[in-house]
């Protein structure tokens, strides 16, 4: 605010369990994941390379599941 910081109250719930504070999720994968596509793509030698990653990526994900979307812990 224009009068400085809202006081925080203690007794306010949490908005994440205890437990979970401290374990990554599938959004820490997700963006651990588009990093590294990024940082792939980015480092590619030229224009080729970069359309290849994509092309594999693309496919990847084009590719039936066969069920291992279902509950992949790997």
């Amino acid at each position: 605010t224009s009068q400085g910081c809202l006081p925080v109250d203690a007794n306010e719930p949490r908005r994440l369990k205890p437990e979970k504070v401290a374990r990554l999720d599938w959004h820490n994968d997700l963006s651990k994941l588009l990093l590294a596509v990024t940082e792939a793509v980015n480092t590619a030698a030229d224009e080729r390379g970069r359309a290849a990653i994509i092309r594999r990526m693309r496919r990847a994900l084009d590719a039936p599941a066969l069920g291992a979307f279902a509950n992949d812990e790997s």
